[in-house]
């Protein structure tokens, strides 16, 4: 049976107590909104609630009846109060907090959960087991660590789970992310995470604002703030407190003095049972409430708590024993003993608390930090020395500890040990995923080494420092420490760091990084020892990705070769990995397409014979690609099929968006519109640092393309900005964006595309593209009248007519048959026969294929020269692939298309001259001999612009966007 919060029986207290009872006073509303919160997890919908409120106000104690009443109910409860220290070992909260539920009764489903989300977890907690073989430490990796976390999570959660972080504001940024990516997955489950925190210092914490507006727009998320206690709760305060009724007065008095705060209440309350006036400066209260504490300490006693307030906030009687110990000849039971009597004092004097495991903690951070401050700066910085030294002693060094306390010392003790001491923590944080965490401390490794640093230590810091900026998105700053730790090895002619510098951020495809690593990985190969070597192979093939993005892709061919032939004789899986990686994008122009069906199958074996799922993902992907390419589209899908299980088992966002770009391609390109807008509408965010809305805009461009629906595209399409600083991206908007201008008649808009395209055979062009570059170029240059382009992009096109349109690496979309284009820029040039050859080639390879839109496509364009052409049957002909091309169009929804053939289902019936005035038949006639208006003008003897709006009317009766195609409607041939 559920009972209501206020049907239960109040136990414990803030403030005092009442003979052997206790009181909890107030805080109706919050009560019941964790009662609201509660009924909705008992259903099985996972809910998050964040509890906000200033210092003193009561959110522990309000957190501590929450615990005792949903005990109450039969759920299991795991409560950890987040500590106030850097350099906590990584995910700490978490770490803590999953030990005590392994612990409880509630433990074996934790454990069960833990069994089959695997390894990945244990990176994170690695309380739950062994991490089992490595793994890769990415942007990916950690993504997928993080939504099993959150799936072992609400798994585990049972008939009811509660989990509560008190003082979340001292998390570090990684549990705070952690628990960002449990709120934005977890849904379906018996689960409630509460979380308390100061609204100041999260909203100063990185992740904070995130997590509070991931809670807010969750359909079982819920804030609230604590305020003070009113003024009748502040009389019931003051009476548990002093065990008898306070006068009216002297109630309102102290409830506007403290504004409620239940802290202060209780410290303005002693002060009246000492009979003093509750009117004093209540900063000045609280400091002479804890120094009365203090100052009731023996020295000894103050002495070994100013220690321990520099050590951390939980206080460690063995590491206190060993810091303070009086002689070395002291023995050690008798050295424990003493440490224990002295924090028995500091417990009966109130500054501290023993808690039931044997463990003591600071009553109150305010006592450490009095203790903190009343140290001097070399005493402080000498028992951090001193701490840390005692740390690294111990049998299982605490890293992140360690580092704190030898950046704490500094500048007392060696910069370099300090600098040495970040880097492991930071090495030791990325291997558990704690990259805000690696960040901040390779960061500060780079800024306190000293300058008689080795270089093959400042560049490994700086290396490790800018890929982990580049992993979390912060790419310039990353970029940066890349750079300047290979100009420094540059600089000192240590070739292996310069190779390692190159390697760093393989395919990053911006000028600033490529140029640089084009130039360096020549000298690094000069610098390196002569004969195959698995660091030579890598840097080769890096070499050769790296010649796509500088205007050089002609080098590629035989750099990627020798990479690819030392990587094999080498035999090691890694260089072998990307060799194959960069002969696959050598090879990715419409030649290679046999060699990349090739490749993907070696690389696809070796990911089975070690079992290295990112391998098999890249055989299978780069398979799909290269059968997309020959036209073998049910193959192709097939490929993707057999993908989708590595994917779903890699459970990262990168492999799953390819898979689905993948499938929103064959989506159009077989004409299910729906389904493809359904599927891109799952690819927007591939994974926060790496997502780009420009990609996605493409998708949508295309199905706009075919279906003259804009949805999902911004308000302002047009205005989409453009990719300045990447020159593949920008080919990549000439791709997309010219064909869906001219789907709406904007001539002008795709001429001005085609213009910005790199001449026909440049090196500019990368081989992956090249296909798609000269295919939108036949049709756009054909469409607008520039036939000169036509003419170059036919001719490069013209040799791989057998094959379809598509990028030849990482398909998102295909064209179809090259035929279809050819067809089209044909016609435009003329040659009506080789166009017809090519146009019906393309209907019957896109049929063939199952690629209805281009079928239908091909069917206008067909009708459309067999009515330019005019021969016997012509015109019968174009009638009836007219009407297969609207019927088509109809069933598809493809709106362009179908308004198409319907104009010229109405030129072949003869029927569109009779809409032109006598004035506007003269002037398509003039205009089909090739005159310009300026021309007409002069022979009709009417002004330049009159000509120009007759002209302008002669296209809108006739349906005409060009003058070519009004010149076919008077002729039946294009003009010249």
């Amino acid at each position: 049976m559920w009972v209501p919060w206020c049907a239960l029986p109040c136990s414990a207290t803030w403030g005092g107590v009442v003979g052997t009872q206790t009181r909890f006073i107030g805080r109706a509303g919050e009560l019941a909104a964790f009662d609201r919160a509660l009924a909705e997890a008992r259903s099985g919908h996972a809910g998050f609630m964040l509890v906000a409120g200033e210092p003193g106000m009561g959110k522990t104690r309000l957190l501590g009846e929450f615990e005792r009443v949903t005990r109450s109910r039969g759920w299991a409860v795991a409560t950890v109060r987040v500590s106030a220290i850097e350099g906590a070992p990584t995910f700490w909260p978490w770490r803590q907090l999953l030990r005590r539920w392994l612990d409880s009764e509630a433990g074996p489903p934790l454990r069960a959960a833990v069994a089959e989300h695997g390894a990945r977890v244990a990176r994170i907690v690695p309380e739950l087991g062994a991490t089992g073989a490595a793994v890769p430490v990415g942007a990916e990796e950690r993504f997928a660590a993080f939504s099993r976390f959150g799936a072992l999570l609400g798994e585990a959660a049972g008939q009811g789970t509660a989990l509560v972080l008190d003082d979340l504001h001292w998390a570090d940024a990684d549990s705070l992310s952690l628990l960002a990516s449990v709120v934005d997955q977890v849904r379906d489950s018996r689960l409630l995470v509460v979380g308390a925190f100061r609204p100041r210092e999260l909203a100063e914490h990185p992740s904070g604002p995130e997590l509070r507006r991931l809670v807010g727009r969750h359909p079982h998320g819920a804030s609230i703030t604590l305020g003070g206690f009113t003024s009748a709760e502040v009389g019931v305060s003051l009476h548990a407190l002093l065990g008898q009724r306070q006068q009216p007065s002297v109630v309102a008095e102290v409830a506007a003095r403290t504004r409620g705060n239940p802290l202060f209440v209780r410290e303005v309350g002693r002060l009246l049972e000492a009979g003093r006036p509750p009117d004093a400066h209540l900063p000045d209260v609280i400091r002479e409430v804890i120094g009365q504490h203090l100052d009731g300490l023996p020295p000894e006693c103050r002495r070994v708590l100013a220690v321990a307030a520099v050590a951390g906030p939980d206080i460690d009687a063995r590491l206190l024993t060993t810091l303070t110990a009086q002689n070395a000849a002291e023995d050690a039971a008798d050295s424990v003993a003493r440490m224990l009597a002295l924090l028995d004092t500091a417990v009966r004097a109130g500054v501290a608390v023993a808690e039931p495991d044997g463990r003591f903690a600071f009553v109150h951070d305010l006592f450490r930090e009095t203790l903190l401050q009343e140290l001097a700066i070399t005493d402080r910085a000498t028992a951090h020395l001193r701490v840390a030294t005692a740390l690294e002693a111990s049998a299982n060094p605490r890293l992140a500890e360690i580092a704190r306390h030898r950046l704490a010392a500094l500048p007392f003790g060696d910069p370099g040990t300090a600098s040495a001491a970040a880097h492991a923590a930071g090495q030791d944080a990325l291997a558990h995923f704690a990259v805000e965490s690696a960040v901040d401390l390779f960061d500060r490794a780079v800024v306190v080494a000293p300058d008689d640093l080795p270089v093959p230590r400042r560049c490994e810091i700086l290396l490790d420092s800018g890929k982990t900026r580049f992993m979390i998105g912060d790419i310039a700053p990353g970029v940066e420490r890349c750079i300047a730790a290979a100009e420094l090895a540059q600089q000192a002619g240590d070739a292996e760091w310069l190779a390692r510098a190159c390697l760093a951020l393989p395919e990053y495809p911006y000028p600033q990084w490529t140029a640089r690593v084009a130039a360096w990985s020549e000298q690094a190969l000069d610098g390196l020892p002569a004969g195959d070597s698995s660091m030579r192979a890598q840097l080769l093939a890096e070499q050769s990705l790296t010649l796509v993005f500088v205007d050089q892709s002609d080098q590629q061919e035989s750099i990627s070769r020798a990479a690819l032939g030392m990587a094999r004789r080498v035999g090691d899986g890694a260089a072998l990995r990307y060799a194959l990686r960069a002969r696959q994008l050598a090879r990715s122009d419409p030649p290679g397409h046999a060699e990349r069906l090739v490749l993907g199958g070696e690389m696809l074996a070796l990911g089975q014979r070690v079992g290295d799922l990112d391998a098999v993902f890249w055989g299978h992907l780069w398979r799909f690609d290269a059968l997309v390419q020959a036209g073998h589209i049910d193959a192709a899908i097939v490929e993707l099929d057999r993908l989708e299980p590595h994917v779903m088992a890699m459970g990262r966002p990168i492999p799953r968006w390819h898979l689905l770009r993948g499938r929103v391609a064959m989506a159009i390109g077989q004409g299910r519109f729906a389904a493809a807008r359904e599927l891109a509408e799952q690819v927007r965010d591939p994974v926060g640092n790496r997502s780009d809305a420009r990609p996605h805009s493409w998708t949508f461009l295309q199905i706009a393309r075919f279906t003259g629906d804009n949805r999902g595209l911004p308000d302002d399409p047009m205005g989409l900005p453009a990719m300045t600083g990447n020159p593949i991206g920008a080919l990549g908007e000439s791709i997309n964006r010219a064909p869906w201008h001219l789907a709406f008649g904007r001539e002008a808009e795709a001429a001005a595309l085609l213009s910005g395209l790199p001449e026909v055979g440049s090196t500019r062009v990368p081989r992956f593209v090249s296909m798609l570059i000269d295919a939108t170029r036949c049709t756009v240059a054909a469409a607008v009248g520039e036939l000169d382009a036509a003419a170059a992009a036919y001719a490069n096109l013209r040799p791989h007519a057998g094959l379809h349109v598509t990028n030849g690496a990482g398909v998102t979309l295909t064209l179809g048959s090259a035929h279809l284009p050819l067809g089209v820029a044909a016609s435009a040039l003329g040659r009506t026969d080789d166009a017809l050859d090519h146009l019906r080639a393309a209907v019957a390879a896109n049929e063939q294929s199952g690629l209805a839109p281009f079928a239908a496509e091909a069917r206008y364009h067909l009708a459309e020269a067999l009515h330019s052409r005019g021969g016997p049957g012509d015109q019968q002909e174009a009638r009836a692939q007219t009407r297969r091309a609207a019927a088509t169009a109809d069933q598809l929804g493809m709106a362009p298309l179908r308004a198409k053939a319907g104009d010229l289902a109405e030129r072949l019936s003869g029927r569109g001259l009779d809409a032109l005035t006598p004035r506007q038949r003269e002037i398509a006639q003039l205009v089909a001999r090739g005159r310009s208006n300026r021309q007409i003008a002069a022979e009709l003897h009417i002004s330049e612009r009159t000509a120009e709006n007759h002209l302008r009317g002669i296209m809108i009766s006739l349906g005409a966007r060009n003058r070519v195609q009004v010149a076919t409607w008077i002729t039946g041939t294009p003009v010249d």
